[in-house]
């Protein structure tokens, strides 16, 4: 035991090992975590578009899951499912989640992404939200516009 005390004093003294203060843990234990429940944030809220949108521009009609594939957005389901695993690989590897078995972290975290983010979706904060700022609230009328016209993929024209 003497002896692998005196490897690792030998080891700092040679400045081959640097020393951290508690601080420094503390600090970045403290930064990960702002990370977690950050990334949590952003992919539950991208999961919520993911099934919010092609809700909100499909009506009922022969071709719906063809236009339900056509209109799920891709780009925003594809960063979703990149940062469950960016959220998966933190937790598992930063936290004391190593302990348990990967498939048991990967399925908590993945359903409590996957729930969140659909009880998100059928409440009203996408309308809130879409009413705060702009973008969504414009993304909603031009899909109402086009479906009540006929124009849109489940409007009346599209329609068998």
């Amino acid at each position: 035991m003497s002896d692998l005390k005196e490897k690792v004093m030998q080891s700092i003294n040679k400045k081959e090992i640097k020393m951290r203060t508690k601080g420094f843990f503390r600090l970045t234990r403290a930064l990960v975590e702002i990370g977690i429940v950050g990334i949590a944030l952003l992919v539950i809220f991208l999961i919520n578009l993911s099934f919010y949108l092609p809700r909100k521009g499909c009506g009922l009609g022969v071709n719906r899951w063809n236009h339900l594939i056509s209109v799920i957005p891709w780009e925003i389901v594809i960063l979703g499912v990149g940062g469950i695993a960016l959220l998966i690989w933190i937790i598992y590897r930063y936290t004391g989640a190593y302990k348990k078995r990967l498939l048991l972290v990967i399925g908590i975290v993945s359903a409590i992404v996957l729930i969140s983010g659909f009880l998100l979706s059928v409440s009203n904060f996408n309308e809130t939200v879409g009413r705060g700022f702009g973008r969504m609230h414009n993304i909603e009328q031009n899909i109402n516009t086009n479906n009540e016209n006929g124009n849109g993929y489940c409007g009346g024209k599209n329609k068998k």
